[in-house]
């Protein structure tokens, strides 16, 4: 009901597949980085994936609902920010991301429940209710505001 009709009754395409399993085994130097990871690393980004996509059927519920006015979704591009953010030194590395790459601020440790808190602007959120632009300088997420041209 929430989800996207595409993925309802989606099919791997064999073609595609291959498209992409190719470069994995066929790029030494990609072959190598993934073949380093750890089981606990690949869980780690599979827990993100899963994190990032249930926040964004949330909001995407809430839309629907008329909870909240609008969402901006990464449906089917979670991916892209979970493995950038998960190659940073957390101790040296900051993230500017946009709202659309939220997934980023969880993987950071910023909590779905603060950001969740931040779309309703509850005064128990961390921005006492007063912006939707999630940051925390503690978790080294840049809030997506003014400065994004300056990132």
């Amino acid at each position: 009901m929430f989800d996207p009709p595409e993925y309802v009754n989606w099919k791997p395409d064999p073609g595609i597949i291959a498209e992409f399993e190719h470069p994995l085994t066929h790029d030494s130097q990609r072959a190598s980085i993934i073949s380093e990871l750890t089981e606990k690393q690949l869980l780690d980004m599979y827990a993100g994936l899963l994190r990032f996509r249930l926040h964004d059927v949330t909001l995407r519920r809430w839309v629907k609902q008329g909870v909240i006015a609008k969402a901006w979704l990464a449906t089917g591009e979670e991916a892209v920010t979970i493995g950038n953010v998960h190659g940073l030194d957390r101790a040296i590395d900051k993230v500017g991301p946009m709202i659309r790459n939220a997934g980023a601020c969880h993987e950071m440790g910023i909590s779905v429940a603060d950001m969740f808190r931040e779309y309703l602007a509850t005064a128990d959120s961390p921005s006492k209710g007063k912006d939707l632009h999630v940051g925390s300088t503690v978790n080294g997420v840049i809030a997506p505001a003014s400065q994004v041209g300056a990132l």
